[in-house]
């Protein structure tokens, strides 16, 4: 049986390449041709995300990583926000699935006005997420009918 995209339906899709987590699950990763998007194959059960999302996976203080990294990883997350910042109009709606402690969101408010949209498992992050202003929040997963077709800008 192909893999079905989760994004838009269709059946037509690339393998790419696979690869192993740190419990020894292969996952083989996929593009789809009708709309581009990049998916892995099997889907994973609840109890798989729930063993990589567990309170270890997102530290117990303030930020994840210390000094260094975090700032690294900041850095990051501004040129990423810049980079989407030129890649939709003002106003837009976007998505950030799996969106952490909010922080690429954040960013992002800094260049423009937008709809900024976060879901994040139930953890550390989520709890981090909560405290960024203008992010609405959704802690859990991404669900069929969360959001209208064709809601979000990016």
């Amino acid at each position: 049986m192909p893999p079905v995209c989760r994004f838009c339906g269709s059946t037509g899709s690339d393998k790419k390449f696979s690869a192993k987590d740190i419990f020894n699950d292969q996952w083989d990763y996929y593009t789809c041709r009708q709309c581009k998007a990049v998916f892995i194959f099997p889907e994973p059960t609840q109890e798989q995300l729930n063993r990589a999302y567990d309170n270890s996976y997102y530290g117990e203080q303030e930020t994840k990583f210390t000094g260094p990294v975090e700032r690294i990883i900041e850095y990051f997350r501004h040129r990423r926000a810049k980079h989407l910042k030129s890649l939709i109009p003002a106003n837009a709606c976007v998505l950030d699935l799996g969106c952490g402690n909010g922080s690429f969101l954040n960013h992002l408010s800094s260049f423009g006005t937008f709809s900024l949209n976060g879901i994040e498992p139930e953890g550390g992050s989520a709890r981090r997420a909560s405290k960024v202003p203008g992010i609405k929040l959704k802690v859990g997963f991404l669900e069929k009918d969360d959001y209208p077709d064709s809601f979000f800008d990016a």
